[in-house]
């Protein structure tokens, strides 16, 4: 299968869906079932792209999975002309995927996402394969199985199994797995938990698998180094003939329920895919190791300077708000400092607050713990 390397997540809804097109050309994209109005026009614009139609269903675990096979083969049978690649779910390991239902499977910030969820996963997914390929006109659809989001005990044992090892029968009935990937901006491009390479993890449970990483990105776009890190995971990615392509998420964001991904809000972004997805490619891919990743040194004052052997190295620059109050967050909390009293707080992730007085300093003006 060819490969297709950098690409875009279109936006979900009324965008410049056009210009972004433009911008990728054949490379590949992915785009919701409701918008499938925008395959023709991919189509003209980058005919040889690779164009992923993710079906959405909100409470997909409440839902026989023969009935959603019926749903999605109609609209199949519509769009397959202009693509064959489609996915039905989306990160069914996360309880908000499948919100309202009565099922609710998945993690969500109160619970774990465990092995029944995996269990109930794999068999729901395997008949929803089973029936959809068995209607007239779909057995030729290129199915890629739903990206599970990363950090939930999917992708290595964090809780004691495995949930794509365990989902195996069913994403072996699929010539494609999905990945999302959300490398951190400062974290090294091929950190293996927290970089670009994170895919390995995945590679390695399914060696031989084509991937396709539906979703990458990271949660700060507005950020000035961020043009330069979206072409480094590219780059990454482009030496692994494993990687069949990725679409960075979003284009644009009508819906207003992605402003940390939102790629409109730096254009900067845009000009740097663009750039690094028209650059002519070496017949093997081996293309120079990519730059290395800026490394950021978060600008606080002295107040915040001492808070660091308790709440670990900055993770971001002193923020100051209405000129009242000032804000940093740190590896292991998040510290504060009042205009009005001049006092350093420091607050941890496990409870624990520290304050240095301010004004009325205690212990000589050093952090005590106070809670």
């Amino acid at each position: 299968m060819a490969r297709h390397g950098f690409g875009l997540h279109l936006a979900n809804g009324q965008a410049d869906h056009e210009s972004h097109t433009r911008l990728i050309g054949n490379g590949c994209f992915t785009v919701l079932d409701d918008q499938a109005n925008l395959l023709p026009k991919i189509r003209e614009i980058a005919p040889l792209a690779l164009t992923l139609v993710r079906h959405y269903l909100p409470d997909w675990d409440d839902v026989s999975p023969l009935v959603w096979a019926r749903s999605c083969a109609e609209r199949y049978l519509q769009h397959k002309p202009f693509t064959k690649h489609l996915t039905w779910a989306n990160e069914q390991n996360l309880r908000h995927e499948s919100a309202g239902g009565t099922q609710d499977h998945g993690a969500d910030p109160g619970r774990r996402a465990d092995r029944e969820d995996y269990e109930y996963i794999n068999v729901w997914n395997r008949e929803f394969i089973k029936a959809f390929l068995a209607i007239p006109g779909c057995d030729d659809a290129v199915l890629h199985y739903p990206a599970s989001a990363p950090g939930h005990s999917d992708d290595q044992d964090d809780y004691g199994f495995v949930g794509l090892d365990i989902c195996r029968p069913s994403i072996d009935l699929c010539p494609i797995l999905d990945v999302h990937c959300y490398p951190e901006l400062w974290a090294p491009i091929d950190d293996l938990w927290r970089g670009a390479a994170r895919v390995e993890l995945v590679k390695r449970l399914f060696p031989g698998k084509l991937l396709f990483i539906s979703e990458c990105g990271n949660f700060q776009v507005t950020n000035q180094n961020s043009p330069q890190h979206y072409v480094n995971m590219g780059y990454f990615w482009q030496a692994d003939p494993a990687i069949l392509g990725w679409t960075y998420f979003i284009a644009d964001d009508p819906t207003h329920s992605h402003g940390q991904n939102n790629m409109s809000f730096n254009h900067n972004i845009f000009e740097a895919i663009e750039r690094a997805a028209k650059t002519p490619k070496l017949d093997n891919w081996n293309l120079p190791p990519p730059p290395p990743p800026i490394v950021h040194q978060p600008t606080v004052g002295e107040g915040f300077r001492k808070a660091a052997p308790f709440i670990g190295l900055f993770t971001e620059d002193e923020i100051y708000h209405w000129d009242e109050v000032s804000v940093a967050l740190a590896e292991r909390g998040y510290a504060t400092w009042y205009k009005q009293t001049n006092a350093t707080t420091v607050f941890l992730r496990d409870g624990s607050v520290y304050t240095d007085g301010g004004n009325k300093p205690i212990n000589g003006g050093k952090l005590v713990k106070i809670r």
